[in-house]
Order: C-alpha cells, then sequence, then structure tokens
C-alpha cells in the first residue's frame, strides 16, 4: 500500500492533507507522496544546510494570496508530509499547498508543490509519467503538451501537462503541469530536457527543483494552461530571484531546456 494511501484510511488520526482530502481523491496524494519518497532519500542532506537555508525561506514565503491579473488564487488547505516521514526523509525544501480559484463557479482548485534537489541525480527518473501509473493513473500520452509561461519579470517558465485518468465509480480526470528549473535562470519542461543541461554540473552539486500543480477534474486544455499561467506568474518575484538567480529578464528570447 502506498503511503497516501494508508494516510487516507487513518485520516482520524493524522494531521495532513485537511481539506484538500475532500477534494483530491486518494490516489493523488499518493502519487505526489511517492515522488517525495523517491526523491527525499538525498535531498538537502547532501548540500550546507546554511547554503539551503535561503531556499527554505524562499519557499515558505510563497503566498497565501497568489495575485495575476485580475486572478487571485487563496490557500485553502496544507497538504504536508507525516511528520515522521519528514524527519525520516529530510524534507526540508518543498512546498505543498492547495489553492482555490477566487469567483470560480463550481469551484476550482489546484495543488501546487515545489520539490528541491541538491543533488540533481535524486530527481532522475521521478516525474509525473512514472509516479502517477504507480498509483493507478492511467496516463493518455496523445494528450501530453508543452506550454510557456511569461511573467512580468520576464522569466520563461517551460511546462509540460500530463493527462491521466482511472476508473474508480466512474472516470475520474487529472492533469499535471510539471517543469523543472535551477540555478542561472534554467528552466526545461521536462526532466529529459534539464538533465540535458544539468548532467555537466552535477560534479559541482549543481540543484535542480520540480514544480507540479495538479488539477483533478474534466478541463479543456486552454483552461489548464489559462489557470497554470496564473499560479506560476502569482509567485512573487523574489522567490525566484533567490532560487534560480537576480537576472530574470536574460531568460526572454533565450533558449533554455528547450526539450519539445
Amino acid at each position: 500500500m502506498a503511503i497516501g494511501d494508508r494516510m487516507i484510511e487513518k485520516a482520524n488520526q493524522t494531521m495532513w492533507i485537511k481539506s484538500a482530502i475532500n477534494r483530491f481523491s486518494p490516489a493523488v496524494g499518493s502519487a505526489m507522496l511517492l515522488i517525495m519518497l523517491m526523491i527525499g532519500t538525498q535531498i538537502i542532506t547532501r548540500t550546507d544546510p546554511v547554503m539551503s537555508q535561503p531556499i527554505r525561506e524562499a519557499l515558505a514565503s510563497i503566498p497565501q494570496r497568489l495575485n495575476w491579473g485580475e486572478s487571485t488564487w487563496i490557500q485553502s488547505g496544507d497538504v504536508p508530509v507525516p511528520s515522521n516521514q519528514e524527519k525520516l526523509l529530510d524534507l526540508n525544501a518543498h512546498f505543498s499547498k492547495e489553492y482555490l480559484r477566487l469567483g470560480s463557479f463550481p469551484a476550482i482548485t489546484a495543488i501546487l508543490f515545489v520539490a528541491y534537489c541538491a543533488d540533481a541525480r535524486s530527481m532522475s527518473g521521478h516525474h509525473p509519467p512514472n509516479c502517477y501509473p504507480s498509483s493507478g493513473w492511467i496516463m493518455d500520452s496523445s494528450r501530453t503538451r508543452t506550454f510557456e509561461i511569461t511573467r512580468l519579470d520576464g522569466r520563461v517558465v517551460k511546462t509540460c501537462a500530463y493527462q491521466f485518468s482511472r476508473e474508480r465509480g466512474g472516470t475520474q480526470d487529472l492533469t499535471v503541469v510539471n517543469g523543472f528549473f535551477a540555478t542561472e535562470d534554467f528552466f526545461a519542461s521536462t526532466l529529459e530536457g534539464a538533465r540535458e543541461v544539468v548532467r555537466p554540473s552535477l560534479l559541482g552539486g549543481m540543484g535542480l527543483f520540480q514544480f507540479q500543480i495538479l488539477f483533478q477534474g474534466a478541463y479543456l486544455e486552454a483552461d489548464i494552461e489559462e489557470y497554470a499561467s496564473e499560479i506560476i506568474g502569482g509567485i512573487p518575484k523574489h522567490v525566484f530571484d533567490v532560487t534560480v538567480g537576480r537576472a530574470g529578464d536574460k531568460s526572454v528570447g533565450l533558449v533554455t531546456g528547450d526539450d519539445s
């Protein structure tokens, strides 16, 4: 049994998934925690705690309200790792919250998950095409697509959207918008694209960030791109300044991790 499924069975004895548990199926949390499990054994512990502190602080500073244009997303619940697993895996550089889009009916919610690996090799193989099928989701490869999000600070965030479904009391749909970023304003839409650039720096301990935005339900592709753009665009500039560098404007027009 996956850790997330065991958590659902003992929800009255634990303190995690809270409000998100009512809107996102157990397998979503299961798959996300499976990713944490597989990358977590080498996370942060390979880097100087003093060096990793600014990263932890930057992720922790992602606000409760994400504003982009006329759209606002507000935090509606925590999606934390059980404390014993967090201690075991040393997951002290991650962010995992559920957000609600204001003014939308029916309600639109999404989970924003960001993880940092001090050693990029720890991320190898641990991304949606591998992890979600392990929790019972079937990926529709014909609907996999890449798109870019241009932020107001000039950074171009590359993403890949994966579509999953499963049959359980009817058809359940899940879209995961995934991407990777690293220092010097490097962005990639897939792990393969990230490894093309990050690999030469492994001996120097170059870290790698992965983000996922999870939407459960049936949505138009254009709507998914809009919602993901609002969430990524709403993350304050200083978070990216700390995690990838302060020269954000240079990402416009550059080919960085273009693996589409």
